[in-house]
C-alpha cells in the first residue's frame, strides 16, 4: 500500500508540473478514484467515491497555513478537533 501511494503522489506531481493547460481538481480527484479504484477491484475490495463535502474545511486550512508558513493541524481554537466541531459543510 505504501508503494502505491508513493506511485500516486509521484503521478499526480507529473500531472501537475507537466501540463502547459489548466487542469480542473475535479478532474484530478476522479483520475486518482480510478486509479484507486481499479487497485481496489484488483484486489477484491470494493470501489470509493469522492466526497466532496469535506472541499471547503481542507482548502480553508490549506491557505491559511500557507500564509501562515506553518505545517500542522493547529492548537487551540484552530486544533483540528476544534475546526471539525465547528466546521459548517456548504
Amino acid at each position: 500500500m505504501k508503494r502505491i501511494i508513493l506511485i500516486l503522489l509521484l503521478v499526480k506531481s507529473q500531472i501537475v508540473v507537466s501540463q502547459t493547460s489548466h487542469i480542473s481538481q475535479d478532474s484530478i480527484n476522479i483520475y486518482f478514484q480510478n486509479i484507486v479504484n481499479e487497485y481496489r477491484m484488483n484486489n477484491h475490495l470494493s470501489g470509493l467515491s469522492i466526497d466532496t463535502t469535506l472541499s471547503s474545511f481542507t482548502k480553508n486550512w490549506s491557505e491559511y497555513m500557507f500564509k501562515q508558513n506553518y505545517c500542522g493541524h493547529g492548537v487551540g481554537d484552530e486544533s483540528f478537533q476544534n475546526r471539525a466541531i465547528n466546521f459548517a459543510p456548504t
